[in-house]
This record gives C-alpha cells, sequence and structure tokens, in this order.
C-alpha cells in the first residue's frame, strides 16, 4: 500500500483497476492537481487518507478508522460515479471535504460534509444514518431528480443561522424539501421527510382527514434543545396533494404538546412546486400540510382593529408603556380565576417597547349588548395594548385576529387585571375584511346604565382603574388587597398605574377616585 501511496504522490493521475483498494494501516495520499480512480471498492482499515486532489470510486466506500474521522481536514474531492448502487459505510465516520454523488448512493454509517456536497445525476439514501454539513458547508445540484432520501431514521443535517437554509430531502417517491431560517439562538437541525400524516405525529394512525393534506409530514430535531425562532416553509407538488386539498386554503399544522395545531389559512404559492410558510416556531417538531377542513390549517375570518385606554398608566396624551419598569410577563397572565382562560400566549421576549400591558379580548355574538352573556363568547385572545391604546397581537404590531362565525352581531370585551371590564356598547361593523371599534372617542362606546368609563382627558375615555381584586367591581374589598401588596415592586394587581410599584398613588390618585363603580359586561 505504501507503493500505492507513492505512485499517486508522483503522476498526476493514478488507475487502480482492483476490484477492492484497502489501505491496512498505511497513509495514502493525492497531492493537489492529483486524481486517483478506484474501479471498485474503497476499504480503509485504520489507515489515513490525505486527500488534497480528487478520488473517483465506482464501487463501496467503508472506512474503519479506530480514531478521528476518516479525511477530516483534507481539502480535495471524493466522486462517487460507479453505475450501480453504491455505498458509504464501515464503523466509523467519513468526515468527506467535497462530496460529488453521481450515481445513486446510499448511506450505511453516519457521514459528513465540510465542503461542498453536489448531487450530480443522482439520488443519496440516508436510511437509518445521518448525513450532517458543517457551518460553512453547502448543497449544489439539488432538483427533483437528485435529492436526499430521508428512507429511515436518518437526517440531513445543516447549521441554521438568520438565513434560508434549503434542505433538499424527499421520500423514495417524490421530492419534498424543506426550508429553514432561524432568527432565535444559532443551532444545527436535522430533516426528514416522510409519507403519510399520522394522529400522533410520527405514530398513530392515519388522520381522518388525510384526504384534505398533502401526504407528507416534515420532522424536524435541534441539537441543542430551546432559543429557536424558525421560519418554516414546506414544498411539494400536485402529486402529493391528496383527492379534497384545497391548496388557496392551505396551512402548516405542527405536532406540539399531544396535539396538531393548526395555522391561518393561506393559499400556497408557486408552480408545479408549491409552498407554505409558517414562522414563530419555538419547538421543532413535527409538520404537515392541510386545509380547513383538516387539523392544519384555521379560517381566520374576524380580524379586530381595536383602541382601548387604560386609566392608570394615562399621562394626559398616551399611556406610559409598562416594559420599562421591568415586570411585564412573557406569557399572558389571564389562565387565574376570575378569568381562567386557557389559551399559551406567550413571547421570546417583550416584542415592542410601546407595550403597557396584557389584555383579554373577548368576541360575543348577540342580538344586542345587553344579551352579550357568556354563552355568547364565540372566541378569546390575549394580546396587548399600545402606549396609544391599540389592542395588538403577540408579534406587537398586528391587528388581532380570531376563528369565528358572526349569526348576529359582533360584540368585543376588554377585560385588563386591575381595571373594569368593558363591553362595546355597539355591535362592531366590518369594512374591508376587518372590524373596527374605538372605545376612547365617548364614554357611550362602552355599554352600560351609566358611565361605563371615565372620561382621563378632555374627550378622552378609558377603562376605571382600581380593580385591584378583578372582581369588577371597585370597593372595600379593593383597599384591602392594595394594603396586603403596599410597598411592593412588582407585576401585580394592586399596582393600579402600572408604574411597577405598589404606593399611595395606585389607592389615592386610582382606587379610592373610583369606589362604587362596577363593569357592565353581562355575567
Amino acid at each position: 500500500m505504501k507503493k500505492i501511496s507513492l505512485l499517486v504522490l508522483l503522476f498526476v493521475s493514478g488507475y487502480l483497476p482492483a476490484q477492492t483498494l484497502t489501505n491496512n494501516g498505511a497513509s495514502l495520499t493525492i497531492t493537489n492537481g492529483s486524481s486517483l480512480q478506484i474501479n471498485g471498492d474503497f476499504e480503509n482499515i485504520n489507515g489515513s487518507v490525505d486527500n488534497s486532489g480528487d478520488m473517483y470510486v465506482t464501487g463501496n466506500w467503508s472506512s474503519s478508522t479506530l480514531s478521528g474521522f476518516l479525511l477530516q481536514g483534507t481539502t480535495g474531492t471524493v466522486t462517487f460515479n460507479g453505475t450501480a448502487l453504491q455505498q458509504i459505510g464501515g464503523t466509523s465516520r467519513t468526515a468527506f471535504n467535497n462530496l460529488t454523488i453521481g450515481s445513486n448512493t446510499e448511506l450505511q454509517f453516519l457521514s459528513s460534509v465540510g465542503g461542498q456536497l453536489t448531487l450530480s445525476g443522482a439520488l443519496l439514501a440516508l436510511n437509518n444514518n445521518d448525513m450532517i454539513l458543517g457551518g460553512s458547508a453547502s448543497i449544489v445540484g439539488a432538483n427533483s431528480s437528485n435529492y436526499i432520501i430521508t428512507n429511515g431514521s436518518g437526517r440531513l443535517k445543516q447549521y441554521v443561522a438568520n438565513s434560508n437554509i434549503y434542505f433538499p430531502i424527499g421520500t423514495l417517491n417524490s421530492f419534498l424539501p424543506i426550508r429553514l431560517k432561524n432568527n432565535g439562538v444559532l443551532d444545527t437541525y436535522g430533516a426528514r421527510v416522510f409519507e403519510d400524516v399520522l394522529s400522533n405525529g410520527t405514530i398513530g394512525s392515519t388522520i381522518p382527514e388525510i384526504d384534505h393534506c398533502v401526504n407528507a409530514s416534515w420532522s424536524l430535531l435541534e441539537n441543542v434543545s430551546g432559543g429557536s425562532d424558525l421560519s418554516v416553509t414546506t414544498y411539494w407538488t400536485n402529486a402529493n396533494e391528496n383527492a379534497s386539498f384545497d391548496r388557496t386554503m392551505a396551512g402548516i399544522g405542527h405536532y406540539t404538546s399531544g396535539s396538531w395545531v393548526a395555522q391561518a389559512a393561506q393559499s400556497s404559492t408557486g408552480s408545479p412546486i408549491h409552498s407554505v410558510t409558517r414562522t414563530g416556531i419555538s419547538n421543532p417538531g413535527i409538520f404537515a400540510v392541510g386545509d380547513v377542513n383538516s387539523p392544519m390549517a384555521i379560517t381566520l375570518d374576524l380580524i379586530i382593529d381595536l383602541k382601548a385606554f387604560l386609566e392608570g398608566p394615562f399621562n394626559g396624551s398616551s399611556m406610559n408603556p409598562s416594559t420599562s419598569a421591568g415586570f411585564l410577563p412573557l406569557g399572558q397572565p389571564y389562565n387565574v380565576a376570575p378569568w381562567n382562560y386557557a389559551g399559551t400566549e406567550n413571547v421570546p421576549a417583550v416584542p415592542n417597547a410601546n407595550i403597557v400591558d396584557w389584555v383579554l379580548i373577548e368576541l360575543r355574538d348577540a342580538a344586542n349588548a345587553g344579551s352579550a352573556n357568556p354563552s355568547s363568547i364565540i372566541a378569546q385572545q390575549a394580546g396587548f395594548v399600545l402606549n396609544d391604546g391599540s389592542v395588538v397581537s403577540t408579534d406587537g404590531i398586528s391587528n388581532m385576529q380570531f376563528d369565528g362565525i358572526v349569526n348576529q352581531n359582533l360584540y368585543v370585551v376588554v377585560y385588563h387585571r386591575n381595571h373594569l371590564g368593558i363591553i362595546s356598547a355597539n355591535a362592531l361593523i366590518q369594512s374591508g375584511g376587518t372590524y373596527t371599534y374605538d372605545f376612547t372617542t365617548a364614554a357611550g362606546q362602552a355599554f352600560g346604565s351609566s358611565p361605563a368609563q371615565k372620561e382621563i382627558a378632555s374627550g378622552v375615555f378609558g377603562m376605571f382603574g382600581g380593580d385591584l381584586n378583578s372582581n369588577g367591581n371597585i370597593g372595600p374589598a379593593d383597599k384591602t388587597t392594595w394594603t396586603a401588596q403596599a410597598g411592593t415592586s412588582s407585576y401585580t394587581t394592586a399596582d393600579a398605574n402600572l408604574d411597577g410599584e405598589v404606593d399611595n398613588r395606585d389607592k389615592n390618585d386610582i382606587t379610592l377616585q373610583n369606589v362604587g363603580k362596577g363593569s357592565y359586561v353581562p355575567e
């Protein structure tokens, strides 16, 4: 074997007609500008290969190095160019620099590429083994005929930062790639895809609504748990769509916490390869595409453009943001009595410097405001109120969107943890697909037999502050709540002006000024 090594060093190219080239403990060197054609199998048994040139293999590749990874740190290219199925295997990992798949190839052992993986008129099947791309590695040549088949538990693993990273994966039958972008903690993600959509993500039976889905599920894993903020884009063709799937009302379902979580329906883009995108994914898992008749997509028919002021933080022209106090929680606070709201709204960080606090919004479908009791609730959602009174979703910018059907008239309720809840006195009117309501323009914008809102500046109205025990009335019990929390600095109901401190201003300037007031929201 040492003689073979010398031949490769001396000549620009070497041709080895042997059926199997076995390197049993020797050092094989291919210099820059040189090439080695192996017309058969290559087997490395605890030897080393320093490849700065080109190696061509028509048979199988096997590495059994006892320490380190074969080819690690080299700069050359290995090309598989046989005429029959080739294998990359052995008992230890091969760390290719550049790898060209010019013939259908399958992995029999974990492998990696540090430079460029080229798919040249061939498929790479992973079986139960991972193909890992280094942080600066890339894939070229991938298309519907040249891709990576995830036909077992093996995954294509790539480093994903805040730019789009394409995973050209598919099944034995179909090219079903996925694209990731990560705005969170940078990490390596492993992806595979399989045909079917299962009730429990990767196990269980086919979902009953499979006819309304793309016949595929994408599975993602992150190397280090936590910190993800992924944008996920899935791709498919007409051939992958089941008979009743409507790609104009599609969404990416995310299997997490034991159930499929739907996405707002959208029309897919592209043809003949279609795609949809879902953002804000914090925990990778299983993803599938379906329409509104599946668990993957829902219609968000009700877009609410809403405005309301809170008396406590109002400074004469707007509200003081609470984020400067440092106490605003990242999860919605209405999962306790009296609201007992089970929503899971949360944010990785406060998304907008103008946020004042969390609010809970309810939509009620009734003949009039007085009859809009709890039995008329059609949707609930927690969001943020900004310093100008705008009520927005958890992204800190967008109008809130709800899934629901209005059969009579639509009324909106605003709850806050230490202000009296209000309900719109008038039905919301839709214009251009959006329902708009402004509570701040008149006291009568809130339903009630006496003013349900307070004039907090000339011609400006807001919700009464001081309901410190959140029971819908302001009275002696609220002073008791204040006394128990006085002197504290935290996110607490006794902080009526939302400055992060429980002091006399909360009691004297707000709570005691509003004693005797109560909410007119029908309960």
